[in-house]
């Protein structure tokens, strides 16, 4: 479920990433940037959700 909205999330940021560059240079890095800070928080909340799951199989 998390990984389908991660690549979901990040063709969205990427296509909104290319039109923004071709509106604006500055703007392009700023969504890059964006971008990168997105991809971030879906791998550490996909650790989270695979730390849980660790846990259940150990209980």
């Amino acid at each position: 479920m998390i990984l389908a909205f991660s690549a979901f999330s990040s063709k969205l940021v990427w296509a909104t990433l290319v039109q923004e560059k071709q509106a604006s240079g500055i703007n392009a890095r700023n969504l890059i940037g964006s971008f990168m800070i997105l991809k971030f928080k879906m791998l550490k909340i996909q650790n989270i959700e695979n730390q849980k799951i660790l846990k259940q199989r150990k209980i």
